[in-house]
């Protein structure tokens, strides 16, 4: 692996908080991999999902925490030639709306409606716009060891059904 990429990955695996050694360990080379994947495709197209509501923060909010690492992914890739579709779904598009508005190359934002029914049925693409043919996920809850979308063990706050199905 390439000494820097090992580098972000070591910093990217840090203790800062809370133990996240065990999913550091699993997604150890991940970032190399993915990194050649999206530059030897041709003409590659990049969908960076980011976003989730906190219906039960005070007031109910998205989350902010990806929205750093989206932008300057999205600006990377951009600046880089690459084209970026950023996703999200309606109860953060402002949120995210506001961060993709500011970045210094234009990025495409498509904004979802959180349901299964309409996660599971493609958009149009209007123009000439194409599907991503790699996604990355920001910030994005996924299903913990109890069946609950929450992006750790112990964040029971987060709403079950705030974010579009997480095994989509």
């Amino acid at each position: 692996m390439n000494e820097s990429i090992a580098r972000i990955e070591a910093i990217i695996g840090r203790k800062v908080k809370r133990d996240i050694g065990q999913m550091t360990e699993w997604a150890r080379g991940n970032l190399a991999r993915a990194a050649e994947a999206i530059m030897n495709t041709p003409n590659a197209h990049v969908g960076i999902v980011t976003g989730f509501y906190i219906q039960h923060a005070e007031p109910p909010s998205p989350e902010t925490d990806g929205l750093g690492g989206m932008a300057h992914l999205a600006a990377g890739f951009a600046n880089a030639g690459i084209p970026v579709t950023v996703i999200t779904d309606t109860p953060c598009a402002k949120a995210v709306w506001a961060v993709v508005d500011a970045l210094p190359m234009p990025v495409d934002l498509e904004v979802v409606s959180p349901t299964e029914s309409s996660v599971l049925r493609p958009a149009a693409v209007p123009g000439d716009r194409r599907s991503a043919d790699h996604l990355i996920a920001i910030e994005r809850v996924a299903p913990a060891s109890d069946g609950r979308p929450h992006p750790g063990a112990r964040m029971g706050h987060i709403a079950r059904n705030s974010a579009a199905p997480s095994s989509l």
